[in-house]
C-alpha cells in the first residue's frame, strides 16, 4: 500500500472514489477526503468485482 497527497479533484464534501482502471497501475486506486469513505469505496469495489 502507498499513501500520497493529491489535489485537483474538487471535492467539496466528504466522499471517495475507487477504481481499478489506470494507465500505469493494475491495482485499486482510491482517492477521497477521509479514511472511512475511502475504505468503504474500496470495499464496495471489491464486492462488485467478486459479484461479477
Amino acid at each position: 500500500m502507498v499513501n500520497a497527497f493529491v489535489s485537483g479533484f474538487g471535492y467539496s464534501k466528504d466522499c471517495a472514489m475507487a477504481s481499478t482502471i489506470a494507465h500505469d497501475s493494475h491495482h485499486i486506486i482510491v482517492a477521497g477526503t477521509n479514511k472511512a469513505d475511502m475504505a468503504q469505496a474500496a470495499d464496495r469495489l471489491q464486492r462488485s468485482a467478486a459479484a461479477s
